[in-house]
């Protein structure tokens, strides 16, 4: 592959083990005779040693996997405008393909004003950009290069042809709040520009969604490879969301987007929240902390009322129904069910419908009663399906429509699997009513936490049988040795009776026979 090729002369040249010129001349060599690695070259010019190459190889393997092993984007990490300018002097099809995805002139430097002690401001290069990484509806996100802390950072810009006055005012509103959202599962904020070019900085987060988290359990459901700590591995991550959640409502913040899409599960156990762009402030915050102040080139109009921002397949009844006057916390705690939802189900709790879904009714139950046997469901293994058990749904219209004015789905009625008591926590957070839902996301995460632990929840009725199954399963060995010592005292106590009609009996037989003897 070109890029392998590319990365690996690039890498020499950053370990001072070639000159420019070199690498220049190593890349027109390569592009003359394709047939042996770019590496062999270098080391048959006598301009690094075999020793030299294993050292750049090991790099090399390194750099690959901190990118995912993607050589392309690996390679524009890694290359310096002047290393661009070179390597695109060499006349090659392969060559400019491979650099086809770096801006016109190689990696962009963005100057930010630095200051030195004792000198005047000057103007320095500080970011390098070097890939895109992700779009939304208003911006553009990059990976780029601090070059003054020498780390990669995610850098994000409104989309080019969008940069109005609103967008930008957007944008700097956006980074002020997540930048004062000082929590551990909360994406931190490095940095914002309001130059020619506005954008911000933050903590480049390298994993999984949790959207992709989530279908990849459900796919090893479906395969019946079930890893018993997925689904609590998945329950541990919403807890620490609603905790990153509950912190941003005491500081009088709501995030108005949440879905699996907007959470990043990191390599190391981290769970971040992402993507603040649609949050509001709502009045003041606790007494216990400070609320986030915006600057006045960050404040923007009030949402106008019929308005509706957010994700259609995630949103609140208020939302869909366009009440911006009335979303507050509680807006986020119905997001915050309906990310459960889908952890639960594998899919999102409302969605357009595929035109040959069979439609299915719906009834809306109470919380803490869930159903037996659900419509729907594969009788086999008590799983919902794979055609969405929903009614038909064709435009973006009728789904707002349906989720302002129709009853909300219940996660059993897709998969009669799902425990009563997360069903429960699920219809809880979702509910119709805002009275109705979790007063703030603390109380929703510990009912998680006391289901993952069998422990009973504030939102479900637990009779004595109920109890007792949690019992179980909080004790399963304790459970095990009960029930073994109830069977063998069960089993003594027939078998010590079983002896004693047989006594009784035998005492009887010998009594007769004497009475017999006597006559």
């Amino acid at each position: 592959m070109t890029e392998k090729h590319l990365l690996f002369a690039v890498l020499a040249f950053e370990s001072d083990l070639i000159d420019l010129a070199q690498l220049t001349a190593a890349c027109r060599a390569w592009v003359a005779d394709k047939s042996k690695p770019i590496a062999d070259l270098l080391v048959e010019r006598g301009w690094i040693t075999a020793e030299d190459r294993g050292f750049v190889e090991k790099q090399l393997e390194r750099k690959l996997a901190k990118h995912q092993h993607d050589p392309r984007v690996t390679l524009n990490s890694v290359v310096r405008g002047d290393v661009c300018d070179a390597i695109k002097q060499v006349e090659d099809a392969d060559i400019q393909q491979s650099l086809s995805s770096w801006p016109s002139s190689g990696p962009v430097l963005i100057e930010t004003i630095g200051e030195t002690l004792g000198e005047p401001e000057q103007p320095k290069s500080r970011y390098t950009w070097v890939s895109e990484v992700g779009k939304g509806g208003l911006g553009k996100v990059w990976l780029a290069r601090d070059n003054d802390l020498a780390r990669e950072v995610a850098l994000k810009e409104v989309k080019p042809g969008s940069a109005s006055t609103e967008a930008v005012r957007r944008l700097i509103k956006e980074a002020q709040i997540t930048g004062q959202l000082q929590h551990p599962n909360i994406v931190p904020v490095y940095e914002v520009n309001r130059g020619g070019r506005p954008f911000y900085t933050m903590k480049l987060v390298k994993g999984e969604t949790l959207s992709q988290a989530i279908r990849r359990h459900h796919e090893q459901l479906r395969a019946g490879h079930e890893d018993p700590l997925s689904l609590p591995r998945l329950l541990n991550v919403f807890v620490n969301v609603c905790e990153a959640l509950a912190y941003a409502h005491s500081r009088g913040i709501i995030h108005r987007d949440l879905k699996p899409e907007n959470i990043v599960l990191g390599d190391y156990g981290e769970a971040i929240v992402l993507d603040w762009g649609l949050a509001k402030q709502i009045g003041s915050a606790d007494e216990e902390t400070a609320p986030v102040v915006l600057t006045e080139d960050a404040q923007s109009p009030a949402t106008r009322l019929g308005a509706t921002p957010g994700t259609p397949a995630y949103m609140s009844p208020e939302q869909a129904a366009g009440r911006v006057d009335l979303l507050d916390h509680r807006t986020d705690i119905y997001g915050l069910g309906t990310i459960l939802f889908e952890i639960l189900t594998g899919q999102p709790p409302h969605r357009t419908a595929n035109p040959n879904d069979t439609q299915a009714s719906r009834r809306a139950s109470a919380p803490g009663h869930g159903v037996d046997r659900a419509p729907g469901v594969d009788p086999a293994t008590g799983r919902g399906a794979d055609a969405a058990p929903l009614a038909k749904i064709a435009t973006i219209h009728d789904l707002l429509q349906r989720i302002s004015e129709s009853p909300t789905p219940r996660a059993r009625d897709l998969d009669a699997t799902i425990s009563r008591e997360l069903d429960a926590i699920c219809a809880t957070a979702m509910a119709k009513k805002r009275d109705e839902r979790y007063h703030d996301a603390k109380a929703l995460a510990a009912d998680v936490k006391r289901s993952l632990v069998h422990q009973p929840v504030s939102v479900y009725r637990t009779g004595a049988w109920e109890r007792l199954r949690l019992w179980r399963r909080r004790n399963p060995v304790v459970a095990s040795l009960s029930l073994f010592l109830a069977v063998s005292l069960l089993t003594g106590s027939v078998v010590s009776t079983l002896f004693g009609l047989a006594a009784k009996r035998e005492a009887g037989w010998g009594n007769h026979e004497a009475k017999r003897a006597k006559t």
